[in-house]
């Protein structure tokens, strides 16, 4: 569902969860089940068929998870830990765009966010435009607009939303550029 694009550096990718990491290329192509891995000084880009792309950070593990609809213009990941940045184009119909990670999910139809997640496991959530629904793991779905975040630790239901600019991601280039 999505390829590797040029520049990706210290980056690895494996068909599935057991299976042995190699280094991964610009144009590789992935698929359903694939997990990609950067280290601490590594960095991806994935281009989807729609035109959507997937930022991963140093130090991140993202799974590729399988679509229950492959014919509708879907994306959905999981991050289980590090830094990923969404840059999503509108999704009508039946379509979507989820990141799925250890406390919940969030789910969109075009816009620009951030999601980082450490090992404890806690995530943070940042729009950057546009509108995501958090969904905490056994919690209510929360909406952010942009320039909201929202940190969500274990299984603790999500707290109040608060401003995400004034730090490193909002003054990351990637997210100025895209």
């Amino acid at each position: 569902p999505g390829t590797l694009l040029a520049g990706a550096n210290n980056v690895s990718t494996a068909a599935g969860v057991g299976d042995t990491f190699r280094p991964g290329g610009t144009g590789e192509h992935l698929r359903a089940g694939d997990l990609l891995r950067t280290d601490a000084s590594g960095h991806a880009e994935v281009d989807w068929p729609d035109g959507s792309l997937t930022r991963l950070g140093p130090a991140t593990l993202l799974r590729i998870s399988p679509l229950a609809h492959p014919d509708k213009r879907q994306v959905k990941v999981r991050l289980d830990v590090g830094q990923t940045w969404h840059r999503v184009q509108r999704v009508t119909g039946q379509g979507g765009y989820d990141v799925e990670t250890p406390v919940g999910v969030a789910s969109v139809r075009g816009t620009r966010f951030a999601v980082a997640c450490t090992a404890e496991p806690a995530c943070d959530f940042k729009v950057i435009e546009g509108t995501v629904v958090v969904t905490p793991t056994g919690g209510a779905p929360v909406t952010l607009t942009a320039g909201e975040g929202l940190h969500v630790r274990g299984n603790t239901p999500a707290g109040a939303t608060h401003a995400a600019g004034g730090d490193a991601l909002s003054a990351a280039p990637w997210c100025a550029a895209h």
